[in-house]
């Protein structure tokens, strides 16, 4: 596992994670990196175009309270960084719907 860590350029949170899986060769960031204390979320690559708003454009990251818009899996909105849990929680139906 990685022990990369974010700064939220929301509320300065300086202990911001993402989930990373190992690909034999290293490791892969597989969820966007997330802050929980305020909620603030990383944008990823294949999220669905959505209006940003300018700071959302300038930072790369949601405001807090638009995590939910990640395409990575989420529950109650939040973006569940742990692969092996994202499995468990889609294997009982826990996950939200994605479009």
């Amino acid at each position: 596992m990685t022990n990369n860590k974010r700064t939220c350029p929301y509320c300065g949170n300086d202990q911001c994670e993402a989930g990373y899986v190992d690909v034999g060769i290293g490791y892969q960031q597989c969820s966007p990196f997330y802050c929980e204390a305020c909620g603030a979320c990383e944008i990823g690559g294949y999220d669905d175009p959505v209006e940003l708003t300018d700071k959302e454009k300038k930072t790369h990251w949601y405001e807090p309270g638009r995590s939910h818009l990640t395409c990575a899996p989420t529950f109650n909105g939040v973006p569940v960084g742990d692969h092996e849990l994202a499995m468990d929680l889609y294997r009982i139906g826990l996950l939200d719907e994605n479009n």
